[in-house]
């Protein structure tokens, strides 16, 4: 890509951003858009405007909202937004601070040395400066040039950088979960088991009676009660059907009589006579409410509904761990059992699959998403040609005249690739979403990072491998498959000249993508149509939705890897990249104090998977760097580069072994402190009481009539008014 193509891309995108922000500014002072940019205030009740009356200052772009966004102190973020946000957030600061170092040494050192070097005349230097940025990256240095050497001393400082940050992190976030977990309020899950696979001893036993008679002889002094999965998702539908009926009265009741809409009250609505929607919506209801009182009647006398899994509930924390974190029976496909979920994370339907099946499941899963990846390649192949102007020429004649137009060659191949592919890209998360649902996962929590997990490989392998590789494709990646050696070689020969397409691909999805997470476009043109065209001025809890990890998560992850193959072969990406992380953090802090309000709460299980994803970075980046060494002419450096994998992988190895226990388990000390606590409260009889009915089945729930109150939780931590 030239030169010119980068420039369009960056004034596209800073003017793009630069509009968006401004018009975030402006609208989060309008009254009526309150529900889209401060739904937590709205829903816990926190802000109250007292007036309608027009301000010019609100007509005027401010930058306020971000000192706002940037006051709360961490623990203030935890304990108004949870852990899993706070989590997020130091994911930022992990990278900004890793690419300051890459920045101060890349674009200090790097960048200078490779442009000075004597491969290319000067006067060369000066016209190839206006059509590309190869002068800046390792492609420019001689082969067996001495500068490669410092090249490699860069590469080792980057991996140790990387290795003391990240164990710095690793270690701030395990306190911080064990902080949380010493201090939470007692949970539900805290005390509670899922049990799958129950077995019974014949075929009259119920699964419920079973349950009883193991955990009673097996668990005597610490089993409390249970609560069965049933299968029968009817009465589940007339109750979510009720709870869309009472939302809908409440609405109809504040109309006045003489303009409240009327309806036919036959078929579909089609035929009969007219009637008052509201009459007609109350005796509905009061038909189905009679079904639904009907059907849990029968469901609770039915023991043929039972499934062979349970939530399992412990008198005490250190009980609930011994059940969760042991083999219960000699068959450990028996009852096996692991930590049950928060009540509100819980995805019911996933419950009533077989565990020996939900493992089958995952196999075609991976399957289907290894599937997606191959048929991803031919479009994102498609879209790298337009970034090469030859192969326009050549397949579309017709655009020689399109090119001529000033400014248009620039747009074409340093802007509008980027686009496509982001464009592109777009449905990937909610498909793997909708896998990681298929898969067989019980909890919401566990869909989003596993789906998460999916979209970082989809990118890597369609926006990394098929980009940096999208020369001559075929050839390359039959190359690599029928001599896995050259992989390494291939890979220094082709990533190099991705280069500016990458910054280009930061500035579009970063930049501008960050200003559009922001600006809520979506959620901003729906709120307009239902206040000023259906008159809806009422805030419903489905309006406030919680943060999408599995969304946010992949793309920074693809921007680490990014950072770390690019810090040493072409470090002018590395501003760009630096900026685009600043952009980052300031956005979702936003975000997570004003408008996500979370769904669920795992006390930041996801960070190992982020771990992960570096440690694979780090490893990929020294790979590529046997082959750059090797291509370079400089096998003295490869093979001192051959030690930094396996350093890596030891660093690893040793994180997981400290670390990720704590992630996966709640230790003996922990719960028995806990547990202590609660005697000396006095307050344990209550809590028990609350807990046995933490886990009922939907279908047996009963329906709340009432108007849903105030969330209980901390008040958030926010400027008296959000303007």
């Amino acid at each position: 890509m030239q030169l010119g193509g980068l420039v369009a891309s960056a004034g596209i995108n800073i003017g793009l951003a630069v509009i968006f922000y401004s018009l975030y500014s402006i609208f989060r002072k309008q009254r009526t858009n309150v529900n889209v940019y401060f739904p937590r205030y709205v829903l816990r009740q926190k802000n109250v405007f007292k007036t309608d009356r027009f301000k010019l200052a609100s007509l005027v772009p401010s930058a306020g909202w971000i000192q706002r966004a940037l006051q709360p102190s961490e623990d203030e973020i935890i304990a108004s937004c949870g852990l899993d946000a706070a989590v997020l957030l130091r994911i930022f600061i992990f990278s900004m601070r890793f690419f300051a170092i890459c920045t101060l040494i890349g674009v200090g050192i790097l960048a200078p040395l490779n442009y000075t070097d004597n491969q290319v005349s000067h006067a060369s230097q000066i016209g190839l400066l206006f059509d590309s940025l190869d002068l800046f990256t390792i492609s420019n240095i001689s082969n067996g040039s001495n500068r490669l050497w410092i090249h490699l001393a860069a590469l080792y400082v980057i991996s140790f950088s990387a290795y003391w940050l990240l164990h710095m992190e690793y270690k701030h976030v395990t306190q911080k979960r064990l902080e949380v977990l010493s201090t939470a309020r007692p949970q539900p899950d805290q005390y509670t088991v899922l049990v799958r696979s129950i077995p019974r001893e014949s075929q009259e036993e119920s699964y419920s009676a079973s349950i009883d008679r193991f955990f009673s002889q097996y668990h005597p002094h610490t089993y409390l009660s249970h609560q069965m999965v049933i299968r029968d998702w009817r009465v589940v539908r007339k109750k979510q059907t009720l709870e869309s009926l009472v939302k809908e009265i409440e609405r109809l009741k504040q109309i006045a009589p003489h303009e409240r809409p009327t309806c036919r009250d036959g078929w579909l609505g089609l035929f009969g006579s007219k009637v008052d929607q509201l009459e007609f919506k109350s005796r509905k209801f009061e038909e189905l409410f009679d079904e639904f009182r009907e059907g849990q009647r029968e469901l609770q006398n039915n023991g043929e509904a039972e499934l062979p899994s349970a939530f399992v509930s412990f008198k005490s924390r250190w009980g609930a761990a011994m059940a969760a974190q042991t083999q219960q029976a000699e068959n450990p496909m028996a009852w096996v059992t692991d930590w049950a979920p928060e009540p509100r994370d819980v995805y019911w339907p996933n419950l009533s699959i077989p565990l020996l099946l939900s493992k089958l499941y995952a196999v075609g899963v991976w399957v289907a998403v290894f599937a997606i990846i191959l048929t991803f390649v031919i479009p994102v192949g498609l879209v790298q040609t337009i970034a090469q102007l030859e192969n326009l020429r050549k397949w579309f004649p017709a655009i020689k005249i399109v090119l001529k137009i000033p400014g248009i060659k620039s747009v074409i191949t340093g802007y509008l690739p980027s686009v496509l592919l982001s464009l592109l890209l777009y449905i990937v998360p909610s498909l793997m979403l909708f896998l990681s649902k298929v898969e067989g996962h019980v909890s919401r929590s566990t869909q989003e990072r596993e789906a998460a997990r999916k979209v970082f490989f989809f990118l890597v392998g369609n926006v990394f491998f098929i980009s940096s590789l999208s020369g001559s494709l075929i050839d390359q990646l039959y190359a690599g498959f029928s001599e896995p050696k050259n992989i390494p070689n291939q890979l220094a020969i082709y990533v190099p000249r991705q280069s500016t397409f990458f910054i280009t691909y930061i500035l579009t999805t970063g930049w501008t993508g960050f200003s559009t997470e922001i600006l809520q476009l979506g959620i901003f043109l729906l709120n307009f149509i239902k206040v000023r065209i259906l008159g809806k001025t009422t805030f419903d809890e489905t309006d406030a939705i919680s943060l999408p990890y599995y969304r946010a998560l992949p793309s920074v992850q693809l921007f680490i890897l990014l950072g770390l193959m690019y810090a040493v072969l072409a470090p002018l990406l590395l501003p760009f990249l630096l900026i685009y992380l600043v952009f980052g953090y300031i956005v979702y802090r936003n975000q997570v104090l004003f408008v996500y309000e979370p769904s669920y709460e795992t006390s930041g299980q996801f960070w190992p998977h982020v771990h992960s994803s570096v440690i694979f970075a780090l490893v990929l980046m020294q790979i590529t760097f046997i082959g750059v060494f090797g291509v370079k002419q400089k096998p003295n450096a490869s093979i001192l580069t051959i030690f930094l994998p396996f350093i890596t992988l030891f660093f690893d190895n040793y994180c997981k072994s400290r670390f990720v226990p704590i992630f996966a388990n709640l230790s003996m000390e922990t719960t028995m402190k806990k547990d202590t606590e609660d005697e000396k409260s006095g307050a344990k009889d209550e809590l028990l009481q609350c807990i046995q009915g933490s886990y009922k089945h939907p279908a047996l729930q009963s329906l709340d009539l009432r108007k849903s109150d105030a969330d209980d939780n901390t008040d958030l931590l926010l400027p008296e008014t959000p303007v």
